[in-house]
């Protein structure tokens, strides 16, 4: 068995406690298939860059799990055609990280560039 990151993207309109319901049975079908939830987390109601269909936010929630390769496939068919999940994707976790922890953002030195008001640009 791996550890995967499964992040769940669900439309709030069609979950009423912040998605709590759905993430317990999410990981009751971790279970049932073989596996161990590590760590279960909401990250709560986001907008989007872009939107999703006629979705313009919806609600987060981040599951480290432990499960066997091939019940991976199993994991996203179960939830490919639900119309609550707007997205779903699973992600090998890396070595060395603590599946019952969020790490922090990483933050990139660009080294000047890319910075909010710095040069760059036509200068108008």
């Amino acid at each position: 068995m791996r550890t995967y990151e499964a992040v769940f993207i669900l439309d709030p309109k069609k979950v009423e406690d912040g998605g709590e319901a759905f993430a317990k049975a999410a990981g009751e079908l971790v279970v049932g298939l073989g596996g161990k939830v590590q760590r279960c987390v909401s990250l709560g109601r986001r907008q989007f860059a872009r939107p999703i269909g006629k979705h313009k936010a919806g609600i987060y929630w981040d599951l480290a799990v432990d499960l066997a390769a091939e019940n991976v496939a199993t994991l996203k068919d179960r939830y490919r055609l639900n119309s609550t999940v707007l997205r779903l994707e699973v992600f090998l976790f890396e070595e060395g990280m603590d599946p019952t922890q969020l790490a922090p953002p990483t933050r990139i030195d660009f080294g000047g560039y890319g910075e909010m008001g710095g040069g760059g640009g036509r200068g108008r």
